[in-house]
């Protein structure tokens, strides 16, 4: 089902569907909550990569191609459900194993995969050092 919006079709829905099925496979992980959730709930809490409803979306989902909004989807989902600092430590660190997943099956290339690498420890530490606010938000 794809749902419509005044803008057409929504493409956060067919987003996170596809994030979803990427857990459901095995691919990348997440706690089941993540796929059992209402899509709709889901795309209200999961904005993707960067800080939601920010002015300039300055953080982008693709790195050299590779698409890493689907490890973004999750780490929103798994700081909604956070409540300890250490509920936050696990959702940046399996932020991180979701990312280097993504650059993996994406990339042959072993430069470009080190490149690739390296924007995710960007990443990473960006949500290990600035995202206390984001996890903190609402709680």
């Amino acid at each position: 089902m794809v749902c419509l919006t005044s803008g057409g079709l929504d493409k956060r829905i067919t987003r996170l569907k596809r994030a979803r099925h990427l857990v459901d496979t095995g691919v990348l992980s997440a706690p089941c909550s993540f796929v059992t959730a209402d899509l709709h709930f889901l795309k209200r809490k999961c904005n993707g990569c960067g800080v939601a409803n920010a002015w300039f979306d300055y953080v982008p989902d693709r790195f050299i191609g590779t698409n890493v909004r689907h490890a973004c989807f999750i780490h929103d989902w798994e700081y909604y459900l956070g409540l300890t600092l250490e509920d936050k430590k696990k959702a940046d660190d399996n932020f991180k194993a979701n990312l280097r997943i993504l650059i993996e099956l994406d990339t042959t290339n072993r430069v470009l995969i080190k490149v690739k690498y390296t924007l995710a420890c960007v990443y990473y530490l960006g949500v290990k050092h600035f995202g206390h606010k984001s996890f903190l938000k609402g709680k």
